[in-house]
């Protein structure tokens, strides 16, 4: 009797066994099958759109993402920032052989208005405005659009400026000589900054909308003095502050209260890194880049943690974790970056526009962790 009690025991153990292994083999197969079928997690951190015709110019607004079409079809359409709803904006031209608008090269805004660069070639350029749904050329000798700002833009050509006023279509100023290839600040009272290095005098020139000069220098800062830092190598605006990169330091300055720098964003002691290029968003995020060749590192530096920054890939690519081809990553090399209103960071890559968020991109919800082909 106790032998029969065993042999059963024995036969209901290796039945369990049995069960358990068929149970994992099942649940095996199963996971192979998701992968085989590409099933996995929604990357959340970016939004793409891949454009068939290629990517002239982009620009963003409060409500949406507007780009120009590279060929000769040169559309104009816009994203909504919220939904990722696509829509044109000015019809397409390929199909126009005769009597067509001019092509546009550059999309931009102030006082309500719509600028564009145009012309038949990247060297041969106008600036124009639309009033009234027509494209009106104020000067002739207008090429590019250095800044815009609220209801002012900055124009002109080959470092001679004039700024105007899209609202009334009055001239804030005209003719002031500056450096062609400098970048330009633009504030939305009329205001303009821009770095400035002259030997050892390293700064930012301030010109107001009254006409009134001043210098602000960054010279006896304890890094640039002790350093010997004779160089800026980008400057950019967001919000109320302008923001300077020296080498391993980014200084921020507050317009309305101009001459105090503040040591924004610092390099760790121990690391190897200067910047070379950087983005802020309106949280005061600093997405930066310390090189332009493919050992380089893209870092982000926190607002609530400046000395701890993060490594987000490597040479000039964002790693989006994102396996379709030519999307796992988002190229910072030679392109257009902008932030928009939700932290976002939106950028020209190749044919494509791709929102990038280390936090979860904000809006674009038909796009979000996916590629939305146009």
């Amino acid at each position: 009797m106790k032998r029969m009690m065993m042999i059963m025991a024995a036969l209901l153990v290796m039945g369990s066994l049995q069960q358990l292994n068929a149970q994992q083999r099942r649940s095996t197969t199963q996971s192979t099958v998701q992968r085989q079928n590409g099933q996995q997690p929604v990357v959340t951190e970016v939004a793409s759109y891949l454009i068939e015709h290629g990517i002239q110019d982009m620009t963003v607004t409060q409500d949406y993402i507007y780009y120009i079409e590279k060929d000769d079809n040169n559309a104009v359409k816009r994203i909504d920032r919220k939904t990722g709803d696509v829509e044109t904006v000015v019809e397409g031209q390929g199909h126009i052989y005769e009597g067509r608008r001019p092509h546009y090269q550059a999309i931009d805004f102030a006082g309500g208005k719509t600028i564009y660069t145009y012309g038949p070639y990247s060297t041969v350029r106008h600036v124009g405005i639309v009033i009234d749904g027509k494209l009106k050329t104020f000067k002739d000798s207008w090429a590019d659009v250095y800044a815009t700002n609220g209801k002012y833009a900055l124009v002109g050509n080959l470092g001679v400026f004039d700024c105007i006023n899209l609202e009334n279509m009055n001239f804030l100023f005209q003719g002031l000589e500056g450096n062609y290839g400098t970048p330009y600040i633009l504030q939305p009272n009329g205001d303009i900054w821009w770095p400035k290095v002259d030997g050892d005098v390293i700064g930012v020139r301030f010109r107001s909308a009254g006409v009134r000069h001043e210098f602000y220098s960054l010279s006896d800062q304890p890094y640039i003095a002790n350093e010997h830092v004779r160089e800026i190598s980008q400057m950019r605006a967001m919000g109320d502050y302008i923001y300077v990169a020296c080498k391993r330091r980014i200084y921020a300055m507050n317009i309305n209260n101009p001459g105090q720098w503040i040591e924004y964003a610092k390099v760790p002691p121990t690391m190897d890194y200067s910047f070379t290029n950087f983005w802020v968003n309106p949280r005061g995020d600093i997405l930066g880049t310390d090189d332009m060749i493919m050992n380089g590192r893209v870092q982000l530096f926190r607002a609530e943690a400046l000395d701890k920054p993060e490594s987000l890939g490597r040479g000039l690519y964002i790693d989006t974790k994102m396996r379709e081809l030519g999307f796992e990553h988002v190229s910072l090399f030679q392109t257009k970056v902008v932030a928009d209103a939700d932290n976002n960071w939106v950028v020209i890559d190749g044919r494509a526009i791709k929102i990038y968020n280390p936090n979860g991109v904000v809006g674009y919800e038909k796009a979000r962790g996916k590629v939305i082909k146009l």
